[in-house]
């Protein structure tokens, strides 16, 4: 007997077990194509997902407290990576300053080994939550 959907083979209670059967279904799974997370965890402060595409994605939160962006407003950030990318990932920030609903992102700057930007409209003595997400690939 098979699965409805993936034509899996099912092992009943009373077989013995051969391995000829997973081995199969582990094809018959495989030749759907199908990317699947392979390693996810923690690394420093970044939580992150490797897929066996070769897809990566990290994300992290920063946090300052009374952050100051000096007397332009603007205050560069950096962070590395928990991995070297292939090639520039795609990275996202979020900026989020305590009652400064006029903060933003100016600037990205595109790296393989950290991820990097500047914040402006920054408010003098309002702590900062700089939020960070970036995917690509990894050899």
């Amino acid at each position: 007997m098979a699965t409805t959907n993936l034509g899996l083979d099912i092992i009943n209670q009373s077989e013995n077990i051969s391995p000829d059967k997973i081995n199969q279904n582990m094809e018959r799974l495989d030749a759907l194509g199908v990317d699947y997370v392979t390693d996810q965890g923690k690394s420093g402060d970044w939580r992150y997902r490797r897929w066996k595409s070769g897809t990566y994605e990290c994300w992290c939160r920063l946090t300052q407290q009374w952050a100051s962006g000096g007397s332009s407003g603007s205050r560069a950030y950096t962070k590395n990576y928990p991995v070297t990318f292939a090639e520039y990932p795609q990275a996202f920030f979020s900026p989020r300053q305590d009652g400064n609903p006029s903060v933003w992102v100016g600037y990205v700057e595109h790296n393989t080994t950290y991820a990097q930007c500047y914040v402006n409209g920054l408010l003098d003595g309002a702590d900062l939550e700089l939020s960070i997400y970036a995917i690509g690939r990894v050899s």
